[in-house]
């Protein structure tokens, strides 16, 4: 077995630990329509860096926001002969996780942002089975807004995770 895929079927072993419970202070926003629209809202309204794992990023207003975010954006991808991916450009850095074809080859699933405040602190997470993708639009998809410090700090070590394998 390849060093990658033993170290990315490590890690999916490592973040099978229960995640935190809501506390009373978090904040949960639901999303089930105009999803595009709202994840673009939450970018550009983002007071410090952005870093996130989605699975697939391919929708134009998406990355512009990102790429724009003036504190800077790191997202890892799925590494996807498949999909057209794409590319680190203006404050956008991606990076992609998983060999590119195979037929029994594991992703990166993940669909999540972890939204900073201006110190750079996990502030809030974006996730659901929204793929930042064009197509996505089209179908019945959901996206969750979680206002948790305590929450967004676990989705930032899963992001912390999945980094060490990423290229």
């Amino acid at each position: 077995m390849r060093k990658r895929k033993r170290a990315y079927l490590a890690l999916t072993e490592r973040m099978s630990v229960p995640a935190p419970m809501l506390g009373t202070s978090a904040r949960v926003s639901t999303y089930f329509s105009s999803l595009t629209e709202v994840v673009e809202r939450h970018i550009r309204e983002c007071a410090g860096p952005i870093q996130g794992c989605i699975a697939w990023l391919t929708e134009p207003s998406l990355v512009r926001a990102l790429s724009e975010n003036t504190y800077g954006s790191t997202i890892i991808v799925t590494n996807d002969a498949r999909r057209r991916l794409t590319s680190s450009c203006g404050k956008l850095k991606v990076l992609r996780v998983g060999t590119a074809s195979g037929r029994f080859r594991p992703l990166m699933h993940h669909k999540f942002v972890v939204l900073c405040d201006a110190q750079g602190a996990p502030a809030s997470v974006l996730t659901g089975s929204f793929n930042f993708t064009a197509h996505s639009a089209l179908n019945c998809e959901t996206l969750m807004h979680i206002e948790s410090r305590e929450m967004a700090r676990h989705f930032s070590s899963c992001f912390a995770s999945v980094l060490r394998i990423a290229r």
